[in-house]
């Protein structure tokens, strides 16, 4: 058996570093995806839908951690989808007027609220919110 000399050594101790700032990383990302998983699970919609009139109202508000975007409503009048004579007329994010065409994105605390009109509005029954994290429905008082 032979000594080893000084820089094989060196190198060892080089590539075992190496190895460990790798696993390092590997596990911080794993922990950090994990982590980030379990809080976007913690985030709520709730909301109400009403009709008055010609109108139906839907507010909605979002609680949690995290961003949800609502890619889109759908409008029910028992199990059938209301196709005409109910329209979205107006959009407003914290009272301040937006598009009314989605996807709209809402941090934790944020209300938006849905105008629509028409004479079919007061048949609706219930509204399918489809959001980033599926599709929640809103029964109609």
């Amino acid at each position: 058996m032979g000594r080893s000399t000084r820089g094989e050594f060196n190198l060892l101790w080089i590539v075992v570093t190496v190895v460990g700032i790798v696993m390092a990383i590997v596990i911080l990302y794993l922990v950090y995806g994990g982590a980030m998983r379990s809080l976007g699970m913690t985030n709520f919609l709730s909301g109400q839908a009403t009709t008055a009139g010609d109108q139906l109202v839907v507010n909605l508000k979002a609680t949690g951690v995290g961003t949800i975007t609502i890619n889109g409503i759908t409008l029910y009048a028992g199990d059938s989808a209301v196709t005409s004579g109910c329209s979205l007329s107006s959009v407003t994010l914290n009272g301040n007027s937006i598009s009314t065409t989605p996807p709209w994105s809402l941090k934790p605390g944020d209300t938006l609220s849905l105008i629509y009109t028409g004479s079919n509005c007061t048949s609706v029954t219930y509204v399918d919110v489809s959001t980033s994290t599926g599709t929640q429905p809103i029964q109609v008082t």
